[in-house]
């Protein structure tokens, strides 16, 4: 499968575009990105993105999506997006047939905010709804973050007119239910690792830190 998506950067007339292909399910295969300063009169070359996007080490293969279910925030002046990182704690191949076939756990998505100026150079924070580490780049698998904050980032973000963002992550129900204090066996027993619900967050710019404060939506009282 091929897939293609433009992004203008904020009011100009200039534009991005991402270019992928899935030739394994669930999986991309090719990342290209190219640029155009005139609204696509003319672009520049596309340049292989994939060597930055995917990554193996040890044993176990790491891949973000690129950044491609994003806005342009006009309060802030800056573009921005939701995107996921998966780990496959082994080849994705592997660890897919695992998953799939055998209910095992053999990958782990995380969900990041990206925040651009250009659509070119980007910053990223990590999306968490409850304690838990970082990923570090010297332990992909660290304790603490493989089996914390774990949120598929498969939706869209807003931006609102005062500036702040809002958007769901999809995290196991087994999560969502501890963070209602509700009882995952009495809502869904069968598969709750497999299974997501979402969680919806709203964040406010925090202009020192130049990153986004994220608080819960809350339920209804």
């Amino acid at each position: 499968m091929r897939s293609r998506t433009q992004s203008y950067v904020g009011k100009s007339l200039k534009r991005m575009g991402l270019r992928s292909v899935t030739s394994e399910s669930d999986y991309e295969n090719e990342m290209y990105v190219r640029y155009s300063e005139d609204n696509g009169r003319t672009w520049t070359d596309w340049v292989d993105i994939y060597r930055d996007a995917y990554r193996v080490r040890g044993g176990m293969e790491l891949l973000w999506s690129r950044p491609e279910t994003g806005v342009y925030n006009p309060v802030h002046d800056h573009y921005v997006a939701l995107n996921m990182q998966r780990l496959f704690l082994e080849n994705h191949r592997e660890s897919y047939r695992k998953f799939w076939g055998e209910g095992e756990k053999t990958f782990t998505d995380h969900s990041f905010i990206w925040v651009s100026k250009d659509l070119r150079d980007w910053k990223w924070q990590q999306v968490k709804y409850e304690e838990g580490a970082d990923i570090s780049e010297d332990d992909w698998a660290r304790e603490g973050y493989v089996n914390f904050n774990e949120a598929y980032a498969g939706c869209n973000i807003e931006a609102l007119e005062n500036g702040d963002i809002m958007f769901p992550v999809a995290a196991n129900v087994a999560k969502c239910c501890r963070i209602l204090g509700v009882n995952v066996n009495d809502v869904f027993p069968s598969c709750p690792r497999i299974m997501h619900g979402l969680i919806v967050f709203r964040g406010s710019w925090n202009k020192v830190g130049e990153k986004y404060d994220f608080a819960r939506a809350q339920k209804p009282s």
